[in-house]
């Protein structure tokens, strides 16, 4: 089920709420297990059954570890305490790899059997396996719970019906945002209606329903009969509408789907890190996936670079910078193998490694050069940062082309076709109407791709001639009319899934 659709938004969520608000508060967390079952088996109804083993595996082996660990520190300064070390260690492995193992079967192993056999020519037959909805959401927030657990930063959960609804809360369980048990285990009990947070949320859901069938949607519209031309027939203006569409798109698609889920996390009491922060306003790489994708850049730091880093740095051999290249190198590897299986995401990781190293050397050279020479650090000049916006502009449309074809093969046509190297013309008059089509929509797009709203919202909260009773009515109309449109747009229009549900 997509929480963009009329069965959503009308039946589940309002049953939902009804059932949450008027049952007993000690049964609240089994509704929404039993609700988030429920939503996950309508949109994937065959692999509701692993969503259910992951839950039941990570919660026995998780006690193992936490167990071990207790007794570890019981008999702290005796010789057992080193062997039940060993034994929490080993069950943090088998947890690890049934994680992983789970994920790679699902979503790599027909890639990898591709390879093999086409690396020593055989023939071995490719299983068909559908890839469950969500499988690299959830997975990672079952990796983050191990993980706290071994660390000690969380203390492992007994409370079955509590871990599950961690890992298969609804709004959270097919795209996100990715939220580390550390955060979320404090919210697992004593939540309490509170009409602000219930407003907020609300507003944040019309918001996200808007970005997605009305922005995402329409453009994709667009982007998609622009990338299905063969490159002599898109023409070089066709080409670049094209790709800062998908730009558009992308951003659009899940920051509203992010959006929606804090939303609906809101109304149920919990309170959601936030996912986007006006990605596009940045003037480096290192800025960019600081502000995009928040939640899976602040996993990534937390469980794949910091380890590797303290790994690195423990052999003293290296120096600090070199460790964190290391670091930032397997990092972006696995970024880009978490986003899909092929060559293009490996490579798509690879090529944001590039960048923010480039980056991190630069800056690295500069405050040496400034210490050395015991400069203080400037501001930089606008023109420095206009050009620094474009920089950043320019690396992103290449790096997310690789992100919106099909395969790595049509990376070359589309990139030659955006100079008008594919044999195609630079304009023409079938070109020409297109963009007449989508233009308004992606004006209005890029504008509220900078913070506009807020940029309002803060005006008509200052505006001495309105109360805030007065303020507060004219928001909620017009977060009123946005709902009705976008509802409009979702009864009108045909179902268009989030990009990332294949994720």
């Amino acid at each position: 089920m997509s929480i963009t659709t009329t069965l959503f938004l009308f039946v589940f969520l309002p049953l939902t709420l009804v059932g949450y608000y008027f049952i007993r508060e000690e049964l609240r967390n089994l509704l929404l297990v039993l609700a988030s079952l429920i939503f996950y088996a309508l949109g994937d109804p065959k692999c509701i059954a692993l969503l259910m083993l992951s839950i039941a595996v990570n919660y026995v082996l998780t006690i193992k570890i936490g167990r071990n660990l207790e007794r570890k520190e019981e008999l702290k300064g005796y010789s057992l305490s080193a062997k039940y070390a060993r034994r929490a260690k080993s069950w943090l492995i088998l947890a690890l790899f049934f994680n992983f193992a789970l994920l790679f079967v699902f979503k790599y192993l027909s890639f990898t059997l591709q390879t093999v056999n086409s690396i020593f020519r055989l023939s071995v037959t490719l299983p068909v396996l559908a890839l469950p909805i969500g499988i690299s959401f959830y997975t990672f927030r079952t990796v983050s719970y191990c993980l706290d657990v071994y660390w000690q930063a969380a203390q492992y959960q007994r409370n079955l019906v509590d871990l599950a609804l961690y890992v298969s809360f609804f709004p959270q369980v097919t795209m996100g945002p990715i939220t580390k048990y550390s955060t979320f285990k404090d919210q697992l009990h004593g939540r309490r209606f509170d009409m602000n947070l219930f407003g907020e949320g609300t507003k944040q859901i019309i918001a996200g329903l808007f970005k997605k069938v009305v922005y995402a949607n329409g453009i994709g519209f667009f982007v998609d009969q622009i990338f299905a031309m063969a490159a002599s027939e898109r023409t070089v203006l066709l080409a670049w509408v094209g790709i800062i569409g998908y730009l558009l798109q992308l951003y659009y698609d899940f920051s509203g789907y992010s959006d929606m889920a804090i939303g609906l996390g809101k109304l149920f009491g919990f309170a959601t890190p936030k996912n986007f922060d006006y990605p596009y306003l940045s003037k480096s790489i290192v800025e960019f996936w600081n502000r995009w994708h928040m939640t899976l850049g602040l996993w990534l730091r937390d469980y794949i670079y910091t380890p590797v880093l303290r790994a690195m740095m423990k052999g003293e051999q290296l120096s600090i910078f070199a460790c964190n290249l290391i670091a930032l190198f397997v990092t972006w590897l696995f970024s880009g193998v978490w986003h899909g299986a092929g060559w293009r995401f490996l490579i798509y990781g690879l090529y944001y490694f590039a960048f923010i190293a480039m980056e991190r050397t630069v800056e690295n050279y500069l405050k040496k050069r400034r210490k050395r020479l015991k400069l203080k650090k400037k501001k930089d000049s606008k023109p420095v940062i206009v050009i620094s916006h474009v920089y950043c502009l320019v690396v992103v449309i290449f790096g997310q082309l690789l992100f919106r074809v099909d395969s790595l093969g049509n990376y070359p046509p589309y990139f030659l076709s955006m100079f008008g190297l594919a044999g195609n013309a630079l304009v023409n008059e079938a070109s020409i109407f297109m963009l007449k089509q989508c233009l308004p929509m992606m004006a209005f797009a890029m504008l509220f791709c900078l913070p506009l709203v807020p940029f309002l919202q803060r005006k008509l909260a200052g505006a001495h001639a309105v109360s805030g009773t007065i303020g507060s009515a004219i928001e909620w109309i017009v977060y009123t009319l946005v709902f009705f449109i976008a509802i409009a747009y979702t009864v009108a229009s045909t179902y268009n899934a989030f990009i990332y549900f294949n994720f």
